[in-house]
Order: C-alpha cells, then sequence, then structure tokens
C-alpha cells in the first residue's frame, strides 16, 4: 500500500477531529477499570519500543478494551515486508490471533476473532509519526498479508482490541484508596486498585512481527515482544473522564481523560461486576 505524504496528513487531519468523539465512554454514569501494561521493552515518553538496525516498532495501547496499535519505522534506505499470516497476537485467555486474519476466519475459530477484532480507528495526534503508511480496522475485505514499508517510511496497524471485554471482578477485600475527584477537585472517590506481575497477571498478550528486506522473505527478521497487565484500577466513569475540556464540532463534551497513557488502556464494566457500585450502594 502506497500513500502520499499530502494525502496521508490530510488523512491524520480527518482521524485527529474523530478523535474527539471516541474517547467516549458509553456510560457515564457507569463504572470502568483502567489497566496498566507492564514490559520487559523500554518505556520512551510513556510508549514502549523495540529497536534494531533495521527496524523500530512502537506500540500503543489506549482505547476500549485497548488496541494492539503497532508502528514500524524502516530505519534504513531501503524498503522492508512484513508478512502479517505469520505475524500474530497472543494472549493467555485465547489461542493465537493471525494478524491477517481473514484467512484464518472459519467456522471453528469465528467466535474467538469476533471478541477481538477491532472496529474502528482510534488514532490520535499523540500516536502520528510523520510520512506514515496506515492500516486500521475498517477495510477488512483489503487487509493486506504482505505489505512493504518505504525507506525511511512509518508503517500503523490496529487490528485487534486486547481484552474480549469485562472480564475482571475485584475481591470484596481489595484494597483501595481515596483520591480527589477529577471532574470535581472539592470532594473525593473510593478507587480500588490490584498490582500484578508478569506470573499472576490476569492478561498477558504478546506480538509477533516477521519481517525481510526482500519480497521473497529469504531471510526473515523476528520481533516478538512480550506484555502483561501490571496493574488495574476500578473507579467510577465520571472520575475516570475527568474535567470538560470543550467541545466537538457536533456540540459533543470533550474530558481531559488525565489517565491516558500509551502504556494503559480502560474497559468500561458492567454494574453488576464492579466492586464501586456495590460498596456505594451499601454505603448510601
Amino acid at each position: 500500500m502506497k500513500i502520499c505524504r499530502g494525502i496521508v496528513f490530510v488523512l491524520m487531519a480527518i482521524l485527529a477531529v474523530n478523535n474527539l468523539t471516541a474517547q467516549e465512554i458509553k456510560s457515564p454514569n457507569g463504572y470502568v477499570q483502567l489497566f496498566q501494561v507492564g514490559s520487559s521493552l523500554n518505556k520512551v515518553s510513556e510508549k514502549y519500543i523495540f529497536e534494531n538496525d533495521t527496524i523500530k516498532v512502537t506500540y500503543y495501547f489506549w482505547g476500549n478494551r485497548g488496541i494492539m496499535q503497532i508502528s514500524v519505522f524502516n530505519k534504513i534506505n531501503a524498503p522492508i515486508y512484513i508478512d502479517w499470516k505469520k505475524s500474530f497476537m497472543q494472549n493467555n485467555l485465547d489461542s493465537v490471533l493471525v494478524y491477517a486474519y481473514e484467512s484464518e476466519i472459519k467456522p471453528a475459530t469465528m467466535k474467538k476473532y469476533k471478541k477481538y477484532v477491532h472496529e474502528g480507528r482510534n488514532l490520535s495526534s499523540m500516536d502520528y509519526e510523520g510520512n506514515a503508511q496506515m492500516m486500521g480496522g475498517e477495510d477488512k475485505k483489503d487487509i493486506e498479508t504482505i505489505t512493504e514499508v518505504k525507506p525511511k517510511g512509518f508503517y500503523m496497524s490496529l487490528r485487534f482490541n486486547l481484552a474480549p471485554g469485562d472480564f475482571f471482578k475485584f475481591e470484596a477485600n481489595a484494597s483501595h484508596v481515596s483520591e480527589a475527584r477529577n471532574d470535581d477537585g472539592r470532594v473525593t472517590t473510593e478507587v480500588y486498585e490490584a498490582d500484578f506481575n508478569q506470573s499472576n497477571s490476569p492478561l498477558k498478550f504478546t506480538s509477533k512481527l516477521v519481517y525481510a528486506t526482500t519480497k521473497d522473505f529469504a531471510i526473515e527478521g523476528k520481533v516478538i515482544n512480550d506484555f502483561w497487565v501490571s496493574k488495574i484500577r476500578e473507579m467510577d466513569a465520571k472520575h475516570f473522564m475527568g474535567e470538560k475540556s470543550g467541545k466537538t464540532p457536533e456540540g459533543f463534551p470533550i474530558y481531559k481523560f488525565p489517565f491516558r497513557k500509551s502504556t494503559s488502556f480502560y474497559v468500561e464494566i458492567d454494574k453488576k461486576n464492579s466492586i464501586v457500585y456495590k460498596t456505594t450502594k451499601v454505603t448510601k
């Protein structure tokens, strides 16, 4: 896929505007779990980065249910090629999810893929790098199996959500802290939290990319990076959204989302699974 620079930046501007509403919470009076991601990779400006002499891979996870959003930078003065049929995401909840997933969807695997395929673009201005090629989750019939990344060029891919949905429940005796509310600093709110390591994390996931410097993939390179949820914090949605910072051109409110980081993501949860809801209900 080749996109000229002018078209790329027009598309980037459109997506940045659309992102003003992309971070809306479906239930502003509901409850949210914030997931912080750990990795052995270096963290630079709140992004996890892998780098060698040929390729630089940057990961962005922010979004509802998390997004395996990957930015690939070609460091050399010749094209590189990514084989998406040999590349995949895998977590400890389900089996391998191949990035070129259309050819993998069969009756036996359809239900699994349906839980994870990302249905739209959540790119934002904080995620962009110049001179980019992009592949989102919207035009699934046109998904590439082999991508050529031009010399000194970027390619961005977002194909899967990290979490299948609401899957973690806090125990009744979970620890919690009081915080000044982000939407009203005059009062406090209770935030429940749990810490994990790579061994006991409730969600672990891996990304594998297979690339080469020739179209025949005579010599393959592999980028395999492991991640895990290192902390989960549960709060009500208003505290998570924070103060209003403006409105979209259509008049919808924009919120600050103070917890927003590329190394985190969130999941909106049903109140029946929310410890915040249960404890609030008891104290009323």
